[in-house]
């Protein structure tokens, strides 16, 4: 699990937080959706090649999401709290990509 949710890290997308823990990622993707005037940074890159694929990224996270609420009580304290910024890192993407449909 520890190493899934750093793959998870090591695939954002946008502006980055402090405690981002894997080290060489760093703030990308930053002008994501500025040609239609709309902010979608954010998000996590498929598999390494600066693209986003959103039917992927949201089956991964309800997965994630998923074994959280059956199995959260058993994680340890540390990667339940890594694996819900996991989700909400992709959440609030993909809810981006709805808000601003014309």
């Amino acid at each position: 699990l520890t190493k899934s949710i750093l793959f998870f890290e090591g695939q954002r997308s946008g502006y980055l937080p402090q405690d981002q823990r894997v080290g060489w990622r760093g703030n990308s993707g930053l002008g994501d959706g500025s040609g239609r005037g709309v902010d979608l940074t954010g998000g996590y890159y498929d598999a390494g090649d600066n693209v986003k694929f959103n039917f992927p990224m949201a089956f991964t996270t309800t997965m994630l999401a998923w074994s959280v609420v059956e199995f959260g009580e058993l994680m340890p304290p540390t990667q339940l709290t890594h694996s819900l910024v996991a989700i909400k890192w992709a959440t609030d993407y993909l809810l981006k990509t709805i808000a601003h449909r014309s």
